[in-house]
C-alpha cells in the first residue's frame, strides 16, 4: 500500500510543478493531494512497523527499519520542501482570501 501512496504523492508532486511552471492557477488541490498522499505513505508504514512488532517480528524491523528511515526521511523532506517552494513562489494562493 505505501508504494501506491508514494508513487500518488509523487505524481501529484509532478503535477503540482507542471502545473506551476505553466503560470496556471487554482494549483492548491494539487498541493493538497500531494502532501494528503505522503501523510497517508507514512501512516501505512506506521501500521506495518506496529503489526511487526504486535507479531513480534523483530527480524523484519531489524531488516527494514534501518535502512528505510534515512530513504523516508528524504522522501518526505524533498516533497514537502519542493510544494512549500512553490506554493510560496506564488505569494501564497488566494482562493481562500
Amino acid at each position: 500500500m505505501w508504494i501506491l501512496f508514494t508513487a500518488f504523492s509523487l505524481v501529484f508532486t509532478v503535477a503540482h510543478i507542471g502545473h506551476r511552471a505553466s503560470k496556471g492557477k487554482g494549483s492548491a488541490l494539487l498541493l493538497v493531494l500531494s502532501l494528503l498522499f505522503v501523510i497517508f505513505n507514512l501512516l501505512s508504514i506506521y501500521i506495518q512497523i506496529a503489526e511487526w512488532i504486535r507479531y513480534q517480528d523483530w527480524s523484519a524491523l531489524e531488516d527494514v527499519v534501518p535502512t528505510t528511515q534515512p530513504i523516508l526521511y528524504l522522501y518526505v523532506l524533498c516533497v514537502v520542501l519542493i510544494n512549500l517552494f512553490l506554493y510560496h513562489g506564488n505569494k501564497g494562493y488566494k482562493a481562500y482570501k
